[in-house]
């Protein structure tokens, strides 16, 4: 998405997808090992962590990527919980604006 739309060339797919089969995973693995019961990282509230860690998956979110529920449950509600605040959503939603056009 940012090569084509951005710098003007074209994109390269099969890293595209070799990173989301292949480096993503991991990360999701690790963010799922790491998540407590809480849903946030530290202590238990909101805190600038959850924002960083969840700002990728803004962006993956344009692209329809997410977590695979069934096997990151944590990560998936996670993300969820986050991209649903309304701080992100009403972002997602002007990004969404500004990228159809």
């Amino acid at each position: 998405m940012v090569a084509p739309r951005f710098l003007k060339r074209e994109g390269d797919l099969a890293v595209a997808e070799k990173a989301e089969k292949e480096e993503l995973p991991p990360l999701l693995a690790y963010i799922e090992h790491l998540m407590p019961a809480s849903g946030f990282l530290v202590d238990d509230r909101l805190t600038l962590a959850d924002l960083a860690v969840a700002s990728p998956f803004a962006n993956m979110e344009h692209l329809g990527i997410r977590p695979d529920a069934g096997k990151y449950p944590k990560t998936a509600a996670f993300v969820q919980a986050m991209l649903t605040r309304p701080s992100f959503a009403a972002l997602i939603v002007k990004e969404k604006l500004f990228l159809s056009r």
